[in-house]
């Protein structure tokens, strides 16, 4: 059976998600490295607020399939190719997740996507670094 753990402060604003089969809670995580060892997709869903962005970079950085509301694309480094599926639509989330559990390439070429955005937005950063730096 598949399962959704949820981890995080949620755990303790929502506690009524004990009670739905295939949700694990999970509340606070102590290692996130352990916390995602346990997935292959992330979701952000976020529609509002900034810092749960960070959120959507961390999982990113974990190497996984990261889904999330738009909002959380706004402003952040070249939104464009970022490797993020993002839809406000239940069901596009659905139909995105049921492609991608029945393509290993699918995921192999989002986890590809990952790698290369992190390398271009670490290129970018320290360039601006050094620009800044220059001055």
């Amino acid at each position: 059976m598949l399962t959704i753990d949820i981890g995080g402060s949620i755990c303790k604003a929502m506690p009524e998600l004990k009670a739905y089969e295939g949700v694990e809670v999970q509340g606070y995580v102590d290692d996130p490295a352990a916390f995602y060892a346990q997935t292959d997709v992330c979701i952000n869903p976020c529609y509002q607020v900034t810092g749960l962005k960070i959120k959507t970079f961390e999982a990113i950085s974990y190497d996984k399939v990261t889904m999330v509301h738009p909002h959380s694309m706004e402003g952040i480094y070249d939104k464009d190719r970022a490797p993020l599926f993002a839809s406000e639509k239940a069901e596009d989330w659905i139909r995105f997740l049921e492609k991608i559990w029945g393509s290993t390439r699918a995921i192999e070429d989002i986890k590809k996507r990952d790698k290369e955005y992190l390398e271009a937005m670490e290129k970018f950063v320290d360039s601006e670094y050094k620009r800044f730096l220059d001055a």
